[in-house]
């Protein structure tokens, strides 16, 4: 196993990948457009973007626009 995936349980990719989303999630939820918070984040091609996107968080990142209405009061 290389040392990466021992320290974080994750290769570096994958990690930069999550925080990469993260941080779009984050930015749509205070009010930016999917699409700007999109390529705010590095992400150049929203198709791939949507892929990694809903593999990861289980929902389309259009859910988190500000439009849907969470039980909880706050994002999934």
């Amino acid at each position: 196993m290389k040392q990466d995936d021992v320290l974080t349980g994750t290769t570096i990719h994958h990690y930069i990948l999550l925080k990469r989303l993260t941080l779009v999630r984050q930015r749509i939820w205070n009010g930016y457009g999917v699409e700007e918070a999109t390529y705010k984040a590095g992400f150049n091609d929203y198709s791939n973007f949507y892929r990694a996107y809903k593999s990861v968080f289980h929902i389309k990142p259009s859910v988190m626009d500000g439009t849907w209405q969470w039980d909880q009061g706050s994002p999934p």
